[in-house]
């Protein structure tokens, strides 16, 4: 792999990982119309780039969180970790799983569930409206987003919001969630990518700053999303890009 492509699966990676579309899908998609695939040794550090701006974006909550272990939010962070890799290391044993066999419909699945989300979303009376039962019912979900094309922030936060929390807090707390769940995926690749490292120092670099120089920009733009209440926007492109995605794969 040269390197416009790692910068370009860099720049994918730290835009598409921010906002509700899928990282994944959008990384397969990319490298379909390029001709190749990020290797898993690049995978890595591109998680480790865009872990590294969820650390430093949200820094004080986090250690907040290590100051405070029996906190109701470490708590409900812990829980919903629990069941998400309870969900997603099974599943991810599938083929299925990593290939784009499902990728059409799983991003028409997330449109739809942002579009629920908006019209069903329940009011908040309370900003910290967070519970076991809402933290379990997103842990689940997040799960299932080992599948390419199904948005992990676009379903984390939108399961969220209908069980009441506000915009910016729903969305905090999957970037929270986000932490322990990149982490431990990376460090489940790293025993692949070591194995395989196909991919050159200059590469590896460039596509590692290019994922993290971008990550820190669509943090910022998710930031001033949520003020602006316009998360349903990302919604028709998800059922666009899955109907394109499905005409491409099974016409």
């Amino acid at each position: 792999m040269n390197i416009w492509f790692a910068i370009v699966f860099g720049v994918v990676q730290g835009l598409t990982e921010f906002l509700p579309v899928s990282s994944s899908g959008h990384l397969l998609i990319i490298g379909s119309i390029m001709g190749t695939e990020v290797s898993p040794f690049l995978t890595i550090l591109l998680h480790m780039a865009t872990m590294i701006a969820i650390v430093l974006f949200y820094w004080n909550e986090i250690i907040d969180c290590i100051k405070h272990p029996f906190s109701k939010t470490t708590i409900c962070l812990v829980a919903a970790t629990i069941c998400t890799f309870l969900i997603a290391l099974p599943l991810s044993r599938f083929s299925f799983v990593s290939s784009a066999v499902a990728l059409g419909p799983c991003f028409i699945v997330s449109g739809l569930i942002i579009i629920v989300s908006t019209i069903f979303k329940k009011k908040a009376t309370n900003p910290q409206q967070l519970n076991y039962v809402s933290s379990l019912s997103v842990g689940i979900l997040q799960g299932f987003c080992v599948l390419p094309g199904l948005s992990r922030l676009g379903t984390t936060a939108s399961c969220l919001k209908m069980h009441g929390l506000e915009n910016k807090d729903a969305t905090k707390f999957s970037f929270l969630l986000a932490a322990p769940i990149v982490f431990g995926g990376m460090i489940l690749s790293l025993f692949k990518g070591f194995k395989n490292v196909s991919v050159g120092v200059v590469p590896c670099l460039a596509g590692f700053f290019s994922a993290f120089i971008v990550s820190c920009f669509s943090l910022l733009l998710l930031k001033r999303l949520i003020k602006s209440n316009k998360w349903w926007v990302f919604a028709p492109y998800l059922i666009a890009i899955g109907i394109v995605t499905c005409i491409w794969q099974y016409a």
